[in-house]
């Protein structure tokens, strides 16, 4: 049967796709990210285009109108191909590019300082000519240098495209070559050989896997700091908003699990390409990665079965990685680079959450410490020097910008701060018109909107305030409008950021009932997320995302995902210390934990149902 043709406007962009293919299935195929929060089940309503000209099939769908029919909208998920097709895909059904290149500085939680060492290093040899003296072979003089002149001790491994490459690249340098060395735990990998000394010129790549978004940093490894970041949408979104609906599309569609490791290693792709090419260097010039995710994101990157880490008793296939090489893992550098991945600890705790713990230094403090990972699993932490648990709840990516009317994540045009209603009541990210609103923005509007009397303690707005009005998701409060375009929050949103603060919120609470304490008892809370750094701790407070303790104990650490791995990229003390602490971290799996789904109940309020208890300023566990 012949294949039909559809055209993807305003790209212009074509694809051939069998019959009854999804046009979301389709846009996929010709580049084109659609919001499918929902993994293409047809509940979430964000993936709508409009069919300008040809033939498709549409199931019933109460997410559309008859009004939306009439003007040719349908739902891409749903809607088959039966013919040729032109369709036009609105910006607001689209994964907003949003990528972000600029200088980027340390970012480093808490300063705490690691010895020096990174994955990868650079030696200068001036080797000895051979000559009936001294009849070693190529690859034995290299490593006898290496030994006797740079003091390595230890087993040498060498590829064999390198092997194949080394007698003519030595005879042609004159002896005189620079290796690059992995240092691996216990042996060394040779990763590249290059003619002359270009030991001053040493980069890698430190990599944040998240859900929703990918952050990377270009770092120099001689200068121990990083020299560009970027971060872009997960272009595993269009497959649905969690991991949960993720795994979900891997079983139940052809291909499903490379396809979903084909969108991640796009954006982790992207930004390598984009990093190497704003700082003048060569993909060859990169010699190693380090990455830290969630486990379900990791096995994702690397194709590894997910499935039984959705089946009681939730496992993984793995939690640590051997190392990897770059041309192994798909990523876009040289073929030899090494790769490391931060070792997770359980199905829903992985190397994200021991980076965090890693960059804020929580295992080596004597004090009871908590970490909040504010992000799309909300990943929590507890305990310090002599002992760690952790659990994980499915806050889902509100907060983050994703599944929400008018969401972006903390780019240009974010709305970050709001202060009071009205149009001086908000602050943009960046001298530009506002485009959304990014998680610290949902903060402050929430908390605003409790604490003027617009929204209710249910989330509930209130139909005579001023700003609030009737909108295709029930009521609305218009914040402000910008190029043409309101900005608004929902009930339908509201109610998405109740219940991702409740799970975070909840999540902490079960965790420190399971080991018999309060949060009267936690000295430091360190907040983690991409938009930490934003986070007004008083709103936060209002709303019942973090407990009533003294603004004092909380420390705001940004992206301590991309801390931890940058730190593992620049240090074998860091790398070591995350085994360790992957090693005596003790999951808690929350479905099984029955104070749970009360304390997750009792948070679906702002800020809490038990009002006195929450704001007398111990908070409550």
């Amino acid at each position: 049967m012949a294949d039909y043709k559809v055209t993807f406007y305003p790209e212009g962009k074509s694809v051939e796709v069998p019959v009854d293919t999804t046009i979301l299935r389709a846009a996929h195929e010709a580049g084109i990210r659609l919001d499918a929060r929902c993994g293409g089940q047809g509940t979430c309503g964000a993936c709508r285009v409009r069919v300008i000209n040809g033939n498709v099939h549409l199931p019933p769908s109460g997410k559309l109108s008859p009004s939306d029919k009439k003007k040719g909208i349908c739902m891409a998920c749903l809607a088959l191909v039966r013919g040729d097709l032109e369709v036009e895909v609105p910006f607001s059904s689209r994964l907003e590019p949003a990528d972000l290149l600029e200088e980027t500085g340390e970012n480093s939680a808490c300063g705490y300082v690691f010895s020096p060492g990174p994955l990868t290093e650079k030696f200068f040899l001036e080797l000895p000519e051979p000559d009936k003296h001294d009849r070693l072979c190529d690859w034995e003089r290299i490593r006898r240098h290496l030994r006797s002149r740079c003091g390595l001790e230890g087993e040498f491994e060498i590829p064999l495209e390198l092997l194949r490459c080394l007698p003519g690249l030595l005879r042609a340098a004159g002896w005189k070559v620079t290796v690059s060395l992995t240092r691996a735990p216990g042996y060394f990998v040779v990763t590249r050989i290059e003619a002359g000394d270009t030991s001053g010129e040493n980069y890698g790549f430190c990599f944040d896997i998240g859900t929703t978004t990918i952050s990377g940093q270009l770092v120099d490894l001689n200068a121990r700091k990083p020299v560009l970041g970027m971060t872009v949408y997960n272009a595993q979104a269009a497959f649905g908003s969690d991991v949960i609906s993720r795994i979900v599309y891997s079983q139940q569609s052809p291909g499903g699990l490379e396809q979903l490791r084909c969108a991640a290693l796009e954006g982790v792709n992207r930004i390598a390409a984009d990093l190497i090419k704003a700082a003048k260097l060569a993909k060859e010039d990169i010699g190693c990665v380090s990455f830290a995710g969630n486990t379900i994101m990791t096995h994702m990157l690397l194709g590894i079965e997910p499935k039984y880490i959705r089946r009681e008793p939730y496992l993984p296939v793995v939690n640590e990685l051997p190392y990897l090489t770059a041309r192994e893992s798909g990523i876009c550098i040289a073929g030899s680079a090494s790769v490391y991945a931060l070792p997770g600890v359980a199905g829903y705790a992985g190397g994200d959450l021991t980076a965090g713990v890693l960059a804020c230094g929580m295992h080596r403090s004597g004090e009871l410490c908590l970490l909040i990972d504010v992000g799309t699993n909300g990943e929590i932490a507890l305990g310090g020097s002599e002992f760690i648990v952790c659990a994980a709840a499915s806050a889902g990516p509100a907060f983050e910008g994703s599944g929400v009317t008018c969401g972006m994540r903390a780019a240009s045009g974010a709305i970050q701060k709001v202060n009071s209603p009205g149009r001086d009541g908000y602050e943009v990210n960046g001298n530009v018109a506002a485009r959304g609103i990014c998680g610290s923005g949902y903060i402050d509007l929430l908390a605003m909107l409790l604490r003027e009397g617009i929204m209710d303690r249910n989330g509930r707005l209130n139909q005579e305030a001023p700003g609030v009005r009737p909108g295709a998701h029930g009521s609305e409060y218009l914040v402000c409008s910008s190029g043409g375009e309101d900005i608004v929050i929902s009930e339908a949103d509201i109610e998405n950021l109740k219940r991702a603060k409740a799970a975070i919120y909840a999540a902490a609470s079960a965790l420190l009932k399971h080991v018999g304490m309060d949060f009267a008892g936690v000295s430091r809370v360190y907040i983690s997320g991409g938009f930490g750094r934003c986070i007004n701790v008083e709103s936060a407070k209002e709303i019942g995302l973090l407990p009533a303790l003294e603004n004092k104990r909380f420390v705001f650490c940004g992206n301590t995902s991309l801390s931890g791995a940058r730190s593992a990229l620049l240090s074998p003390q860091a790398r070591g210390e995350a085994a360790e602490i992957a090693s005596r971290m003790t999951y808690c799996e929350l479905s099984l934990e029955p104070s749970y789904m009360e304390e997750y109940m009792a948070a679906l309020f702002f800020p809490h149902t038990d009002l006195e208890g929450f704001t007398g300023g111990g908070g409550r566990g």
